[in-house]
């Protein structure tokens, strides 16, 4: 017979007539692996928690493991389709901030103004 019901916010607990029994909580969430500051001599792997991710890459961080020295950077396309368009050399950590501006990743493609 069941005597009580408790949830503690880990486990639920029951108790009956001088036995408890404690129902597992599921497992968390998979660490994700992180590059925290790449393309710096102090660039690091790090594992954090899926919901952290997103504030991680505002910063900088990219997802997956460190790129090896001296592979940080990246060419980028700037103001693709336009007169202006150029081929840059970005760092890593810059790579968030120029998408958002309208960068592509690769060099741009024949401009049929030049």
């Amino acid at each position: 017979m069941v005597k009580r019901l408790f949830y503690t916010g880990c486990a639920t607990v029951v108790l009956s007539t001088g036995a408890a029994f404690a129902m597992k909580e599921p497992p968390p969430p998979p660490k994700v692996e992180m590059c925290q500051h790449p393309g710096n001599p102090s660039q690091k792997a790090v594992s954090i928690s899926q919901k952290h991710v997103n504030s991680r890459k505002a910063k900088g961080d990219i997802e997956g493991p460190c790129p090896p020295p001296g592979s940080a950077k990246i060419d980028m396309c700037q103001s693709p389709g336009r007169p202006s368009q150029k081929t840059i050399t970005v760092s890593q950590k810059h790579i968030n901030s120029r998408k958002a501006k309208g960068a592509i990743e690769g060099a741009c493609p024949a401009s049929p103004w030049k």
